[in-house]
């Protein structure tokens, strides 16, 4: 028992301090100032609870006023002329006690939990914003239903199964710790004993139970991890799902999981409840005990009535606390899965922060030349070969270029490495004579608009959608339009009932795929970037539209640097120059026609399209 509980003890104080470890210095200062109110509430119900002790006895031996002399100078200097006067103030002064330390009591209950939610909040922000800010390479390996469920779920179970329960026995030991020391002060050997019955009570049942805790609680991350990829899977594939009739599969799937999950909590919390239900039958037994001991010890009821009444209100305070304590340190077991869970994320951004403290410039960076690729080279993790073997390529301003290559050749990931998005494994990026690297890829980045395959619109209007990622109130319409013109969509939007104001619905579900797709060119006009990023854009629209977004995108040739990965080759024919790529190449590069003529996998593609 004594292994197991030092065993326990260790490792739930380990990850204790590790989360008191991640605090901001103003979170720590409030807990801190937390402690103080957590003793004053200690101390107040240590002052009620003793209260008791003067009513009882004046109550049962009214004599005693005047032999007790602190009895006796109260009743003379507040001029009592009558016992039963005596008697009604000191059972009013114990109310009033006991009802300043109820209020404090909720008074605490409330600080604890405002600090718990309102540490949460900050826990959950911050990691959705390090979740932002990590490289893309960070988001390649990591699925979306992954994050989503540690910001969401894992924080809101780190809040309310360990932050919140590590409050609520904070402040049961203190109250525990105040009363216990004043009772054995009067009665030393009674609570002595009391403390070894219950301890032994509750390591016991703990001891039973703890296992089946900590099995539950990996249960239910797990499980809460497979119903959000679920949801993500199911809903955005609807149509196929409606379509060939496979939801079955997904309901089953999530209905499995959903079991699981709530039946695990289910358990955990009748595992925390079923203690308490012993505890009541023992306390009322250790009452009668109680009782029975004072009774035989003192002789008579009249003296064995005020300590009696003193244990019994102790306690009556006693027991609401011990089972919190329990409550909260089972809750604590069950839950101790979410910060393992979130516990590496937590410390990485704990270390950025440190850094973020350091001086640290961002340099600028300027591009009215030239796009340069050395011996550029970049292989995925766990890949057998490199994406990318030795590229090399110019790219000047103001051009209009194209990556053309069949599918896995290294068109994207080529596009990938000059914007920043992943570094090279060997190899330099240049931009016009400046080498990037970490310390001006955000300022390059900041030049870039890109339009991607399928652009993710938001359930807003479509100039919210167009600056995207702004408040409303900061949302500059001249830019909107500006960016809606270059892209040749201001004409429709004028012609909506609600223009620049009508919303797309989720996923732009209201508008056609290029009228979303000229959106998405929109919104990556509408910083005015150097460079424009098209990969793949018009892929999966009809030839029509995409001669016409193809169209929208040579009005804006020569006043930008625009890349375009192709997959349809007849969108790149008016481009200034084409690399194609093969296996991680470039093993050509020029115009159109010089391809077409000059490399047999060009005019192979060519003539398959």
């Amino acid at each position: 028992l004594y292994d197991y509980s030092r065993h326990d003890i260790l490792m739930m104080f380990a990850k204790l301090k590790f989360l008191l470890s991640v605090l901001s210095p103003q979170q720590k200062r409030a807990f801190l100032k937390l402690q103080l109110f957590v003793t004053f509430m200690a101390i107040i119900e240590l002052m009620a609870i003793f209260s008791i002790f003067p009513f009882m006895a004046v109550l049962a031996e009214p004599d005693i006023i005047f032999e007790k002399d602190i009895l006796k100078t109260i009743y003379h200097y507040l001029h009592f002329d009558d016992v039963f006067d005596f008697m009604f103030f000191t059972g009013l002064l114990v109310l009033l006690l006991i009802l300043l330390s109820n209020l404090t009591r909720a008074y605490v209950s409330y600080k604890l939990i405002y600090f718990a939610d309102g540490l949460g909040c900050e826990l959950m922000c911050n990691l959705h914003s390090y979740f932002l800010q990590k490289d893309y390479f960070f988001h390649i390996e990591k699925n979306s239903a992954t994050l989503i469920n540690k910001v969401i779920f894992q924080i809101d179970r780190l809040v309310d199964g360990v932050i919140r329960p590590m409050m609520e026995i904070n402040a049961g030991l203190a109250m525990v710790f105040m009363i216990t020391f004043g009772i054995f002060l009067v009665e030393p050997l009674l609570v002595l004993v009391t403390l070894f019955t219950l301890g032994s009570f509750y390591v016991v049942i703990f001891k039973l139970v703890r296992n089946r805790l900590a099995i539950n609680g990996k249960v239910i991350t797990e499980a809460s991890k497979r119903r959000i990829k679920l949801m993500n899977e199911s809903l955005g594939e609807i149509k196929f799902l409606q379509l060939s009739d496979k939801k079955y599969g997904y309901e089953l799937a999530f209905n499995t999981a959903s079991k699981k999950f709530s039946n695990s909590r289910a358990m955990n919390n009748t595992l925390r409840s079923v203690p308490r239900y012993l505890l009541e039958t023992i306390a009322i037994g250790g009452v009668l005990t109680i009782a029975l001991y004072l009774l035989r010890v003192k002789g008579e009821l009249t003296e064995a009535l005020p300590i009696l009444s003193l244990c019994a209100l102790a306690g009556y305070r006693l027991m609401p606390a011990l089972q919190q304590i329990f409550g909260s340190v089972t809750t604590m077991k069950g839950h101790i899965s979410a910060l393992d869970e979130v516990a590496t994320d937590l410390r990485d951004l704990q270390r950025i922060k440190k850094q973020e403290k350091q001086v640290c410039t961002d340099q600028g960076i300027m591009f009215s030349k030239h796009i340069e690729c050395l011996n550029v080279y970049f292989t995925y993790p766990g890949a057998n070969k490199p994406a990318l073997s030795n590229v090399n390529l110019t790219i000047r301003a103001n051009t209009t270029v194209a990556f053309a290559g069949v599918s896995g050749s290294g068109k994207t990931t080529t596009a990938d490495v000059i914007s920043g998005l992943l570094t090279p494994d060997s190899g330099q990026i240049f931009i016009d004579d400046t080498l990037l690297d970490k310390n001006n890829s955000n300022a390059w980045q900041h030049l870039i608009g890109y339009v991607p395959q399928s652009p993710c619109l938001s359930d807003a209007s479509i100039a919210k959608n167009i600056a995207f990622a702004m408040e409303e109130d900061k949302i500059d319409l001249n830019k909107v339009q500006m960016a809606a013109k270059m892209a040749s969509l201001h004409d429709f939007i004028t012609g909506l009932p609600g223009g620049y104001n009508t919303h797309v619905g989720e996923r732009g579900v209201q508008l056609s795929g290029g009228q979303c797709q000229r959106i998405a060119i929109a919104r990556a006009l509408y910083n005015d970037p150097s460079v424009l990023i098209l990969d793949e854009a018009t892929s999966a629209l009809d030839g029509i539209t995409e001669n016409e977004i193809m169209e929208a995108v040579k009005n804006l040739a020569h006043t930008k640097t625009i890349i375009i990965i192709a997959h349809r080759l007849s969108t790149i024919q008016s481009c200034d120059q084409i690399f194609l790529f093969n296996e991680g190449h470039v093993i050509a590069q020029g115009s159109y026609t010089d391809l077409v003529q000059k490399n047999t996998l060009f005019e192979r593609m060519v003539n398959q399209a």
